[in-house]
């Protein structure tokens, strides 16, 4: 499993000096691998990039690190409205192999029934693979389905990638799709594959026309760096990220949604953004606008680099936890002399705790019980000498409620720099 890092009053200063100290090996020259991987059971979308629900049983890795691992599982899930999808397991490595290294997402689900039951399928078993070895990259990404069934369709045997089918006055459904994209340079590739995707042509209930559901989704994206600098640049950003573990009889996770890194050489000064119009992960979590960002410079002038997150709309358990506007922003540079200068800010509009209004100049690390739910950190945040981490909202769940166990917690609003070499 990958490392986590958790934020919990001070202790993210801790988090943050044990994440700083395992990564200091990448900030050597010569080539280094930046790693993107992830995978998902399902999700669904409504109106192109708003989320309805979320990637389930996520697995994910990001960074420089050969080795990084992680894997998830889910027993079912409801797909919205539009289905549900029996046992999900999935898994996100990157591994070191003869004269490269390679990055595996893998999603496997079962007892698929979307559409009240149009679409039914015994095992779907999805994996994205990005391969660089000898200096070529490569990739192999395919899906294997056992007992697919679509009405009105007769499904081939061996479903070849990108195949097509459409269920008359309903959906659209593509299988086996795979979407893959190569640096012209070599320096880089992205690969997708998407198990099953289905688009209604007609409303279904409460889904409009273009509501969409991707089961298996995996991606994997290697990127090849050879810095100029000793200097290596990291940083992470995301809107919310749910964990809760309640022994062998529950176990629920929401990865983080939206994230976005840094490269280890930086953006070239641009500004790296990813955003999505709303988020809905249950009764729990109800988000308008998000949006990340990644920015930073590395060359002889010196270092910098930038993370935020901004999350518009935002409504937790009904309304108990509201505001208008949340923003954090975590930046960390490093002069030609080797000095550094750390700073992060925080920007709480209109927010309300449990009825009450929390002023915008509240103090970091300010926690506050909720009765019947549990504890709130607001504005938490630490620093070390390099690096600093902002977390706008760190939510433990004391009582069971909104389909959450005790011991859950929900992270609102995170953002994180560091520098390295």
């Amino acid at each position: 499993m990958r490392k986590r890092v958790l934020l919990a009053g001070v202790g993210v200063v801790a988090a943050v000096a044990a994440t700083v100290t395992g990564l200091q090996a990448t900030g050597a020259t010569g080539t280094l691998y930046e790693f993107v991987g992830w995978s998902g059971g399902s999700m669904a979308k409504v109106n192109g990039n708003t989320i309805t629900s979320a990637l389930t049983a996520a697995s994910s890795i990001e960074g420089p690190r050969i080795g990084n691992s992680d894997t998830n599982s889910l027993a079912s899930v409801k797909v919205g409205s539009l289905g549900n999808v029996g046992a999900i397991n999935t898994s996100s490595a990157s591994r070191k192999i003869d004269n490269g290294v390679q990055l595996v997402s893998h999603s496997k689900t079962a007892d698929v029934s979307l559409l009240n039951g149009m679409i039914t399928i015994g095992a779907v078993d999805t994996v994205a693979t990005a391969t660089v070895a000898n200096g070529d990259i490569t990739t192999d990404t395919k899906t294997t389905f056992a007992d697919i069934h679509i009405a009105g369709v007769k499904v081939p045997v061996n479903i070849p990638q990108n195949f097509g089918v459409r269920i008359p006055g309903v959906a659209q459904v593509t299988l086996n799709a795979v979407y893959t994209v190569k640096a012209p340079d070599g320096s880089a590739v992205t690969t997708q594959a998407t198990g099953l995707y289905v688009s209604l042509l007609k409303p279904q209930g409460k889904n409009p026309v273009g509501a969409a559901v991707y089961l298996n989704p995996s991606y994997s994206a290697i990127g090849l760096q050879t810095p100029k600098t000793k200097t290596a640049l990291h940083g992470y950003a995301y809107a919310t990220k749910v964990t809760a573990d309640a022994g062998d009889t529950l176990h629920v996770r929401s990865d983080p949604t939206v994230p976005i890194s840094i490269p280890l050489g930086g953006t070239g000064g641009i500004t790296n953004v990813n955003s999505i119009a709303s988020l809905n992960l249950g009764n729990a979590v109800n988000l308008g606008v998000i949006s990340t960002t990644a920015q930073g410079t590395n060359d002889k002038t010196g270092a910098d680099v930038r993370m935020t997150v901004k999350i518009a709309g935002l409504n937790l358990f009904n309304g108990l936890i509201k505001a208008d506007a949340l923003e954090g922003v975590a930046h960390v540079s490093k002069t030609p002399g080797g000095d550094y200068v750390v700073s992060k800010s925080t920007k709480l509009v209109s927010l309300w705790i449990g009825g009450r209004e929390i002023p915008t100049n509240v103090s970091p690390n300010t926690q506050i019980k909720i009765a019947n739910l549990g504890t709130v950190t607001i504005n938490a945040q630490g620093t070390t000498p390099n690096a600093t981490l902002v977390r706008l909202l760190d939510i433990k769940i004391s009582t069971a409620a909104y389909g959450l166990p005790v011991g859950a917690e929900i992270q609102l609003g995170t953002a994180a720099a560091w520098i390295t070499g």
